[in-house]
């Protein structure tokens, strides 16, 4: 739930703050007051791209903050968690913004990249406007519609992985046809170079390990003093370190059965000796391993020099191990091309079973919430004025051509008939409506007013608010292209979603306001040659005149008061 929005140097808006309650809150104001600017600035609070020029004019920087209540929201809390940001009841969300065109997001007060503003704001807010209308004359997002209200998001992501695995394959097979020609021109030099390579086997260590080894051999001499003259120093002499110690050591026993407190210390004394017997044992044994024969150095060095040849030649000597597996790999496929593309279109035969068990299980369960739809939908638009209509979800496939029906294309069999295969499945998907007894349905784009189509996508909305866990719903001038009886309607309706959701809606229509919950008042005021935006949330009484007011204009009169009352009065008869 979004329990409050802050706005800051945003356009015309100097500084507005808005607390929102539970159910149906009504915004309203009249044209060019700056009521979509607070939906816009909600948007961009939640991680949209808007024009760099919002900044408010003569101001250096802005912001927009939002703040949600999340404690019913397990997975937003859980996202958060898993990128370590700090985890309340309360979620703030805030975007600051300068007159250079930068911007910066947070979360809870900690930074925050707008793409990952974006993937939460999916799961707190759903926002519909006219740009949604006009996409849903577009067939090509009425499939997306359809898989969202059936919630087919896992099935979908399950399809797309196959999908694109093979695609991957075919991709991989037809990169092998074209490097056939390739590996066999170059096998010949490639075979030298392996050759070159396994006659020195050089080991992914060796390099360094022999480097070390000859640093050591040559300073032995300088090693072996050093060291002897530790290990006598510390156990060989008259009076070595470690005899001293152990004296101690008897001394601090005689103490330490008159004092206890002497004890600690004969503990440590008994532990210096033990490391000063470890290390003279290291010294000694180190002494004995050191090696002065000349013929090492010789051997080491040879070996060094045929190592950093390949070095040289390949770059590093760690690509020497990557090219040498690569021309390994080459020749293998070289040797043995035809039985390479045969596995590998073995792959794809098999992939493209797979995939096609998947394709038909995702287009039957479209094909059953296709029907579901259909009954919601009609039912719904029949609620909201539109008395005898037909929805209709159309869905088929697009058949493969001749010349296309093989292993390397992106088609498969369906029911012994061969199909185009898309990242989204096999279907396409279009609404289709009529509004009117005895019409057959047709394309919305050809069928529906601009009142008709936002009502569909208002019944759409309705049906997901049932279903969906987005908690608020932004309607921004739902009303456009109907009033009256046919705009009351639409409020009970709105209403109706407000019960489950919240939901924020700008409005025009006297009858739609009135059925809201909450309602806020927007206006623009024009103060020393400045235009100011600011909003009030109204009283019963305010809200009255208010309506009576968007019904009769500036002169209300008695009329338009009792017909506001009686508007209002219509809310509580639900």
């Amino acid at each position: 739930m979004l329990l409050s929005l802050t706005i800051h140097n945003f356009i015309l808006i100097d500084k507005i703050e808005i607390n929102f309650n539970k159910g149906f809150t009504v915004i309203t104001g009249e044209t060019g007051s700056g009521k979509s600017l607070i939906i816009d600035a909600l948007l961009y609070c939640l991680g949209e791209r808007l024009s760099t020029d919002i900044i408010r004019k003569h101001t250096d920087k802005g912001f927009v903050e939002s703040v949600f209540s999340i404690e019913l929201i397990p997975h937003i809390k859980a996202a958060l968690q898993a990128n370590n940001y700090e985890v309340n009841p309360l979620l703030i969300i805030r975007r600051e913004f300068t007159n250079k065109g930068t911007s910066r997001c947070f979360i809870n007060d900690s930074p925050a990249t707008q793409s990952f503003v974006k993937v939460i704001a999916s799961s707190l807010a759903d926002f519909h406007g006219q740009h949604e209308n006009q996409l849903l004359l577009h067939h090509e997002n009425h499939l997306a519609v359809l898989d969202a209200i059936a919630h087919l998001e896992t099935y979908i992501d399950t399809y797309y992985l196959l999908w694109n695995q093979l695609q991957q394959s075919i991709f991989s097979y037809q990169d092998l046809i074209k490097q056939e020609l390739q590996l066999l021109e170059k096998k010949e030099y490639s075979l030298f170079q392996l050759h070159e390579i396994e006659d020195i086997s050089p080991e992914p260590t060796e390099l360094s390990d022999l480097e070390h080894q000859l640093s050591v051999i040559q300073h032995a001499a300088q090693l072996y003093e050093s060291s002897h003259n530790l290990y006598v120093l510390l156990y060989n002499s008259e009076n070595s370190a470690r005899d001293s110690l152990i004296k101690s050591q008897l001394l601090l026993q005689q103490l330490s059965t008159i004092d206890h407190s002497f004890q600690l210390y004969l503990d440590e004394c008994t532990q210096a000796i033990a490391s000063i017997s470890e290390i003279s044992t290291f010294a000694s044994a180190y002494c004995s391993s050191l090696n002065f024969e000349d013929n090492t150095i010789n051997r080491i060095q040879e070996r060094l020099s045929l190592l950093y040849r390949l070095k040289k030649k390949y770059g590093s000597y760690d690509s020497i191990f990557n090219i040498w597996n690569q021309l390994k790999e080459d020749i293998r496929i070289a040797s043995n091309f035809d039985d390479e593309l045969r596995i590998k279109k073995e792959d794809i035969l098999r992939i493209k079973t797979e995939l096609s068990v998947l394709a038909v299980e995702l287009s039957e369960k479209r094909i059953a919430a296709a029907y579901t739809i259909k009954e919601s939908i009609e039912l719904t638009l029949q609620s909201i004025g539109i008395e005898h209509p037909i929805f209709s979800v159309q869905i088929h496939q697009i058949p493969s051509l001749h010349n296309e029906i093989d292993a390397m294309s992106m088609s498969i069999s369906i029911h012994n008939d061969y199909v185009k295969v898309k990242s989204s499945g096999i279907d396409i998907v279009e609404f289709l409506i009529s509004t009117n007894p005895g019409e057959i349905p047709k394309p919305l784009s050809k069928a529906a007013s601009g009142g008709e189509i936002s009502r569909i996508m208002l019944a759409i909305k309705a049906m997901m608010a049932h279903i969906d866990k987005i908690p608020v719903i932004v309607f921004d001038e739902i009303d456009t292209g109907i009033s009256g009886r046919i705009a009351q309607k639409v409020g009970f309706l709105i209403q109706d979603i407000g019960s489950k959701r919240q939901v924020i809606a700008i409005s025009h229509s006297p009858q739609i306001a009135a059925l809201a919950d909450n309602h806020i008042l927007v206006q623009k005021k024009i103060i020393d040659d400045r235009a100011y935006v600011t909003t009030t949330l109204l009283s019963n009484a305010e809200k009255i005149e208010h309506i009576a007011s968007l019904i009769s204009g500036n002169n209300i009169t008695p009329s338009s008061y009792e017909h506001a009352l009686e508007l209002i009065q219509a809310k509580k008869l639900l």
